[in-house]
């Protein structure tokens, strides 16, 4: 009897008994731990990216004037600058450059010039106004540049639009959280403030004098998941322009009223008015004369 006792014993510690325990329980072990490995793989990589960063696109209306040129103000103007009523008007955005995320399409350009062509219309001093494309301004083209499109469309006076907008995004306290398993989906993790400027300023091309200039600027801050946040700053981007172009709007209008009583007054300016020219007329009523 204890010879039988001790053999069952020995096949007993051969031999273990199965693991009992329901399988579930066992895979969701195995898939808590894999979890946790992701987990600390993203943490790792994510870290080198846990600091501020800043992105642009910018076009500036220096670097198209006189990119390679003296500066502004050693360039001789003439002393009279004589317009012609009413104004022959371009309107273009001069060429930019931007980070490879970043950049306007030619289809938001043309709609934001195309408002803005809105707050010159309603003068009575303004008679023709042209939208311009930005593929018929060179890089760094300058009054060269710009007496070509003033023959090429019959324009003695050019509004260059410029913009700069700059993005910072940093990740904010909360980011910890999804790193540790809440989830990309659930947490916001990155804010940005987008800062944006828009600005018009209006040239008679012969003289290359300055007539005058209006800006308008915007802010735009907000948060975005770790996921989202590319599509999320794209819309921010766009709301900054969309802002600044509300503030541009009224300040291009404010500028023309003020200019249109200064230009009567400035012994540098001779406004040539046609025979029969009232400069009070509707633009309507003054087509109609011109009909005649």
């Amino acid at each position: 009897m204890k010879l039988s006792t001790r053999i069952t014993s020995a096949v007993a510690a051969n031999n273990p008994a199965p693991d009992r325990r329901p399988q579930s329980k066992t895979v969701m072990h195995g898939a808590q731990n894999i979890l946790a490995m992701l987990l600390v793989a993203v943490m790792a990589s994510g870290c080198g990216s846990m600091a501020m960063k800043q992105s642009k696109q910018t076009a500036s209306v220096v670097d198209y004037l006189y990119s390679g040129q003296q500066p502004p103000e050693k360039i001789q103007q003439a002393s009279i600058t004589e317009l012609n009523i009413p104004l022959r008007i371009g309107i273009a955005f001069v060429p930019g450059v931007a980070d490879p995320q970043f950049g306007i399409s030619v289809v938001e350009q043309i709609r934001w010039s195309t408002q803005i062509k809105a707050a010159f219309e309603r003068y009575p001093f303004v008679g023709n106004l042209e939208v311009i494309p930005t593929a018929y301004l060179k890089s760094g083209g300058g009054f060269d540049n710009l007496r070509q499109l003033a023959t090429l469309f019959n324009l003695e006076v050019i509004a260059l639009l410029s913009y700069d907008q700059i993005q910072f995004s940093e990740p904010n306290k909360l980011s910890l959280m999804y790193w540790t398993g809440i989830g990309a989906y659930l947490i916001p993790g990155d804010q940005y403030d987008i800062h944006t400027v828009l600005e018009a300023t209006v040239f008679d091309v012969q003289t290359r004098k300055l007539l005058f200039r209006a800006p308008g600027t915007s802010t735009v801050k907000g948060s975005a998941t770790w996921i989202g946040f590319s599509d999320s700053s794209r819309q921010a981007r766009a709301e900054g322009f969309a802002k600044a172009l509300q503030q541009l709007i009224p300040n291009v209008d404010a500028a023309l009223q003020a200019f249109r009583k200064q230009a009567q007054d400035d012994p540098a300016i001779k406004l040539s008015l046609p025979a029969g020219y009232d400069p009070n007329a509707s633009r309507r009523l003054r087509r109609e004369n011109a009909a005649r």
